[in-house]
């Protein structure tokens, strides 16, 4: 029997909240995801950039906000500083889970020239005040219960976030129905591989993990199929970190908020003491090593509205 979504989203929302002050010591391999998911955004931008800039003022060009655009409001150059440069109105970026803001603060300095609103949200309200770009926010902070009041945004964005999701189809219909025509969502999360091989070991001293909420490459296809979205662009890649013991590991997820939901991962300290004593995966100094599977992926409302059952 599968768990209340809004049971596991309260226990997320509690575990995040704990986390809330050590989250950015340890979130190591969530700001290399941050900055992937920023080079991203910026090709994307520049790509744009040179192909509005290319074309005759008459011709209409679809950007990475999805609007059509003239010539003469073509979006130049990519800036450092957005000073002198006027915001195009009524453009709306929302970035969900946004925590700390990890991920927030490149975004505004980069994406400013390009919108008028940047809104911010997450589940949990201490993380809300943890981040660091509140006061800079051109827009608002919105709880995540208040997303679904939004009435449109122009790029959806989030970071280590989209594995928390129990439902993926829900979350990409959510996604089709803020975005305006040909606009993307961009987003990171993890495989359902990551933390390799810490699922396996736990598996071989008893503890077993009945929710898994990461997702494979298929789910995530057949999910933004379902919803209407098409994916543009899916990309993987291993991050491997180095640990003292196994317990120092564990003390990392904690710390980073990832308990997943009530039936996560719990261990007595005897299968601790079983899992430093036959851990498999050691650096050549006798470190124990895990392995996160951060992806990548772009998602584009088509330009054309997509009749699905899940967005009548």
């Amino acid at each position: 029997m599968s768990l209340d979504p809004h049971i596991i989203k309260s226990y997320q929302s509690s575990q995040f909240s704990k986390a809330s002050k050590s989250y950015d010591q340890v979130a190591h391999v969530q700001d290399v995801m941050a900055k992937q998911l920023l080079a991203c955004l910026l090709s994307k931008l520049e790509m744009d950039s040179a192909e509005q800039l290319s074309r005759s003022n008459s011709l209409k060009h679809t950007s990475i906000f999805g609007s059509t655009l003239q010539g003469n409001d073509a979006i130049g150059p990519i800036k450092s500083s957005h000073q002198n440069m006027p915001y195009t109105s009524n453009r709306y970026v929302l970035e969900l889970g946004a925590g700390t803001g990890i991920c927030t603060a490149s975004l505004l300095r980069h994406l400013a020239p390009h919108f008028s609103h940047y809104i911010v949200s997450d589940l949990s309200f201490q993380m809300m005040q943890a981040n660091r770009c509140l006061a800079q926010v051109q827009g608002r902070a919105v709880m995540d219960a208040c997303v679904p009041a939004l009435k449109r945004a122009h790029l959806v964005v989030s970071n280590a976030m989209v594995q928390w999701i129990p439902n993926l189809t829900d979350h990409f219909s959510s996604i089709y129905s803020l975005l305006e025509p040909g606009c993307i969502y961009v987003c990171t999360g993890f495989g359902s591989k990551n933390l390799f091989p810490l699922y396996e070991e736990l598996a071989q001293v008893g503890v077993s993990r009945k929710y898994q909420p990461m997702h494979s490459l298929e789910q995530i296809e057949d999910s933004a199929t379902l919803s209407g979205l098409n994916l543009l662009r899916y990309t993987e890649w291993f991050y491997e970190q180095e640990f003292s013991s196994v317990l120092s590991l564990l003390q990392q997820i904690k710390m980073l908020g990832a308990g997943g939901s009530p039936e996560g991962i719990k261990i007595s300290r005897k299968q601790i003491q079983a899992l430093e004593k036959n851990w498999s995966f050691l650096s050549p100094t006798g470190q124990v090593r895990a392995r996160w599977q951060p992806w990548l992926g772009v998602f584009q409302k088509p330009l054309a509205e997509v009749s699905n059952p899940k967005n009548k």
